[in-house]
């Protein structure tokens, strides 16, 4: 059986590999400082740093524009890029609307494609347009 010396010899040296581990992570990485500059604005300008962050303002915003229910959302995403120069986020949507409710035919259906253009720095949508396909 183990002696109370022991054990906590053995939990001394298992804290100080593990604490050794994970320090010599952060140093490689340089992920600490990394995340903390992201969170503390590190003069970047971009709080939207992918395309999924400015998706969801973009998605919100048809909802309310467009009168009719959507039946498929989808982001192009081969389209969709991020602009440096204007710091902004430029989505492209593909829509199926239907325009009578209730009505899964063609006939009361159109194709679109919504163009959303999200600020990086805030996150708003400073352009948007639809038009049919």
């Amino acid at each position: 059986m183990l002696k109370t010396k022991e054990i906590l010899t053995v939990f001394a040296a298992a804290s100080t590999v593990i604490g050794a581990s994970v320090a010599t992570t952060l140093y490689v990485t340089n992920s600490s400082t990394d995340e903390i500059d992201a969170r503390s604005g590190d003069g970047s300008g971009r709080i939207a740093y992918n395309l999924s962050d400015a998706f969801f303002p973009c998605r919100d915003h048809i909802q309310k524009a467009i009168p009719y229910k959507l039946r498929h959302v989808t982001v192009d995403s081969r389209s969709s890029r991020y602009d440096e120069k204007d710091n902004a986020h430029v989505v492209y949507v593909d829509l199926e609307v239907i325009e009578k409710p209730g009505s899964f035919y063609s006939k009361y259906s159109y194709s679109a494609q919504a163009v959303c253009t999200v600020s990086a720095a805030s996150n708003e949508i400073t352009a948007f347009t639809v038009r049919k396909s």
